[in-house]
Formats: C-alpha cells, sequence, structure tokens
C-alpha cells in the first residue's frame, strides 16, 4: 500500500533519536529502545496498546485459527488459538502437542484435557486440590441459593445432603447403601 497524503504534522521523526511519530502517538516507533507504541508515544514494553487495548487477529482465505504464540529460547511453548473449524477457543502446549484448556463458543463449557466439554467445566484426568497454607482443602457441590449439597475434605468431615448415598454402588435405594463385592465380606 502506498503513502499518498500527509498532512501537516502527522509525520514526525525525532532528529535526536531518530524515532517515528505518526499522526500525534497513533503509531510511535521508539527505535533506541526497540518498541512500538500504538496510542502512545512512550511505550514500556517491546508492544504496548494503549486505549481501548483490543488486539483484533482476523483469518482470511484457509487460515482458520487465528492465535499468539508463547515461545522462550527460541522454543515453541504455549499458543493461544481460535480453532475457527470447531468454533473454539484453545490454549495448546507443544510439549503435550495437544490442546490442554478448551473454550466452546455454542455453550461456554470450558475443557480441561479434553477438547469437547459437555459440562460447564469437564476434566479430563485427576482434579488434585490443596491448601498451600495448610488448610483443609475441599470439593464442594452448591444449589444456586448457596446451600453446599456435597462436600469432600481432606481432613476427612465429609458429607452429602439431599439424597442416598452409596459405597460400592451407583445406583442406593437407601439412605446408605453399602455394597460388598469382596469374597471375604464384612464392613
Amino acid at each position: 500500500m502506498a503513502l499518498t497524503k500527509i498532512s501537516t504534522g502527522m509525520l514526525k521523526q525525532d532528529a535526536a533519536s531518530s524515532d517515528l511519530n505518526i499522526d500525534a502517538g497513533t503509531l510511535y516507533l521508539d527505535v533506541s529502545n526497540n518498541r512500538v507504541g500504538v496510542g502512545t508515544t512512550s511505550p514500556s514494553r517491546q508492544l504496548e496498546v494503549e486505549g481501548q487495548g483490543v488486539l483484533r487477529l482476523n483469518a482470511t482465505g484457509s487460515n482458520v485459527d487465528p492465535g499468539i504464540d508463547f515461545n522462550t529460547s527460541s522454543a515453541n511453548d504455549m499458543q493461544i488459538r481460535y480453532r475457527g473449524g470447531t468454533d473454539k477457543l484453545a490454549i495448546y502446549s507443544y510439549g503435550t502437542t495437544s490442546d490442554v484448556v478448551t473454550i466452546q463458543k455454542s455453550d461456554g463449557n470450558v475443557g480441561i484435557g479434553t477438547t469437547s466439554p459437555n459440562e460447564k467445566i469437564q476434566v479430563g484426568g485427576n482434579i488434585h486440590a490443596y491448601a498451600p497454607s495448610g488448610i483443609n482443602a475441599a470439593l464442594f457441590a452448591s444449589t444456586a441459593a448457596g446451600s453446599t449439597t456435597i462436600a469432600i475434605r481432606s481432613s476427612g468431615i465429609t458429607h452429602f445432603n439431599g439424597g442416598n448415598v452409596g459405597i460400592g454402588t451407583t445406583s442406593p435405594a437407601q439412605k446408605l447403601h453399602i455394597k460388598d463385592t469382596s469374597t471375604t465380606g464384612g464392613i
């Protein structure tokens, strides 16, 4: 694209530093520090966007996965990509060569270790809950009103409210239903 019109004062070069200021800070090149400012004439990072601060990546043609790569020491580490073919936002790990976190556009479901979550949060693998300060770690299930119906705590204090509890069975018929599947019997 050719530059066809420059208004007075639109394009300025700082003679002392060779910095380039286009349209009073719309685009600023800080050559002495190798920084670019969009909407600022004093970028503090290699790229700084001031104002609305929204970065838009438009994929066109056969490029349907716009994204951002994160690299250290010239090695590919992680990336955030919008998977246009499946309408999912993904965090991809080059270490596992897979999408490790997925957010579905259609319903907002989040998958960790799965690319097709069918619940608000679905984990493909183990969940480890711990309290680094030594306080009792726990997993909770609560109602919309905030009432905890299931609590599993690392201290061993566990409760289930509002239903039957099964041990050794997935279909308990009583408040507490224990099914012994061993040949030795007993509780």
